[in-house]
Formats: C-alpha cells, structure tokens, sequence
C-alpha cells in the first residue's frame, strides 16, 4: 500500500494518505491550470505555509502578460480570503542559486507544484527536495499542436542546468539526448547551437497500453519536430523508427531511457528536456544514478501557450480530480 511512486488525488485521499504539509512551492504563471491546481492543494490539504516563485514576464507576449498578470492577481486574493500565510520570491528562470538559500532552510513535509515550473526548475527542485516524507503535484491538461508561426520561434538561450553539470571528456564523443515534445522550434534552434557527434531523438509518448493513442502522440510530436526528424544524422531503430519513450510515468521513463542509452559505449551522455514535465522527473531519477549525465536547457525567445482553455477541459472531464496525479520519488529503483 505504501509503495506506490504515482498516484491520482482522488486515489490519495481514498487510502486516507497524509493530507498535512508544511510547506507548498508553486509557481506563478498564465496558464489557468497553475492557479487551479494550486487550489486543488489547498482545498484538498492541510498546508501550513505556500512560497510562490514568480518569475516575472520577462519572455511573454503583451497576451499571455495580461494573462499572468490576471492569474497572479487571482491567487493572491484566493490566499488572501482563505488567510493562508505566504511569500512571494522574485527570481529568474535560470537564477535557481537566488533561491537555494532559502529553500536549505526548509525544514518539514513540502510538497511542489510542479504543474507550471519549467523542466531546468523541475530538475533542481526534485534534487532539493527528494526525500521520502515530499510529494510532488501535477495538473495534467490537453494539449493542441502548435501553429507554424510557433514552431518557427528560436532561442534566446542554452544553459547548463545547476547542479546536472555532469562530467565531459573533450577527447570522448557526446551523445547528445533529445527528448522531444510538442516545443520542436526549440528543438531545430538547440541543435544549431549546440555541437554534438550522436543525435539521438526519443519521442514521448504515455506508454499506458493504449497503442493508438501512442500511435497518436507519436504522429504529433513527429509533425511538430519535423525538421530535426526527416535529417539523416538522427539515430534511428533497427526498423528505422524513432526511439520512444514514456511520457507518463516518471519510473517507466527511468527505466526506458537506461536501455536506450546503455546502447551506447564510451560516450559522454548530454540530456535535453524537451518533453513533458512528468517525465522531468523521471530524468532526475536518471542523473541521481549517472552523475556523469549533464543535462542542457533550451530558452525561447518567448514562450508560447499550447495548453487547451481549462472551461474546455473540464467540460471534457468532469472530475478534476482524475487529472490531478501526485507523485513521490523512490530512493532506489529495481
């Protein structure tokens, strides 16, 4: 009974699991499900203290600033009216160090909202608070493809993820991992800033038995990385397919991505998080057991909101519950 890793919340609190935390970690952002998965939270569990980073709007458009803007103010009156004791600490997308301070000094049961942190905070948080007494939370939501215009958008930046700085050999060839998501203009602008000898691509797909919803997500993500997948350098399967791997299951990822790049003898494995924010984790349990792995974070230019209108989703799924996945990092895998 105690030995699951995942878990949905309406699963969670049917086995009676622990519902008082002292400490929720959440981020503000434009997408509606960063505000109401926060709510979920609260509503649903004992929590004595919520910090809210909040990156600013430094990469959005003047649309999805007002968004913000409007998500962050909603919040604040949400914490407010239900005389939740918070902060507010101001940082930057790649300034995690402004931070680790603060959160050394976190002592008790914490749980992260990870629904709307980017991956290279993901990865970093997942180190800061892998313990067993944490949790981290989820909202997942439906996706659309993006438009040409917004696979177009290039990137402002590549950085080295702290703290994943992993170890390099200059006289070893790099096995440069993609894992790939719907964000293919990031993926096209990475790879002409980014030297490598192997290009291996690894498509994400939710891996939970359904083949034609694979089959689906396969087709999607292809049409979205189009650019860098129809290129002869890629490596490709025996049957000349591109590598899978699961999008759902942070544990199932782990393992999946070890037989992948165990394929691969006397390189040097370099990581780039292109996928979904589940699978973030699952490449944290990946690096906590290969150190020598150093992961790359791409940057856009601005961001971009593939996520579907949440009115529209819960009209689809009346229970939001059912999309709300809680997930507790194992200390070791078999």
């Amino acid at each position: 009974m105690n030995s699951w890793t995942s878990i949905k919340l309406n699963e969670y609190k049917r086995r009676g699991l622990n519902c008082h935390f002292d400490y929720l970690i959440t981020a503000i952002s434009y997408e509606e499900r960063g505000l109401e998965s926060t709510k979920q939270i609260l509503i649903n569990f004992n929590i004595s203290t919520v910090l809210l980073i909040n990156f600013g709007t430094k990469y959005l458009s003047d649309e999805l600033t007002e968004k913000w803007l409007s998500q962050k103010k909603e919040l604040e009156s949400f914490l407010n009216e239900n005389n939740i004791v918070h902060d507010i600490f101001e940082t930057e997308l790649t300034n995690y160090q402004s931070l680790k301070q603060k959160f050394d000094l976190i002592d008790g049961k914490t749980i992260v909202n990870i629904t709307t942190f980017p991956k290279n905070w993901i990865l970093m948080l997942a180190k800061e608070f892998d313990g067993a007494h944490n949790l981290f939370f989820y909202l997942i939501d439906s996706w659309r493809i993006p438009t040409d215009d917004e696979l177009d958008i290039g990137l402002k930046d590549i950085v080295v993820v702290d703290g994943f700085e992993g170890e390099t050999d200059l006289t070893t060839e790099i096995l440069l991992v993609l894992i790939l998501g719907y964000e293919g203009h990031r993926t096209i602008s990475f790879l002409s800033n980014f030297s490598s000898d192997i290009i291996l691509p690894i498509i994400s797909v939710p891996s939970k038995g359904d083949k034609k919803e694979d089959e689906l997500f396969y087709d999607n993500v292809y049409k979205c990385n189009w650019g860098l997948l129809n290129k002869n350098s890629v490596v490709r399967t025996s049957n000349n397919k591109i590598h899978t791997i699961s999008s759902f299951s942070p544990v199932d990822f782990y393992h999946q991505l070890i037989e992948i790049v165990s394929q691969y003898k006397n390189v040097d494995v370099c990581i780039s998080p292109l996928g979904t924010k589940i699978q973030t984790l699952g490449l944290y349990l990946f690096c906590r057991d290969h150190p020598k792995t150093q992961v790359v974070y791409s940057i856009p230019i601005k961001r971009v909101n593939i996520t579907e209108d949440l009115d529209k989703v819960k009209k689809k799924k009346s229970n939001i519950e059912n999309n709300c996945y809680i997930f507790k990092l194992p200390s070791e895998i078999n």
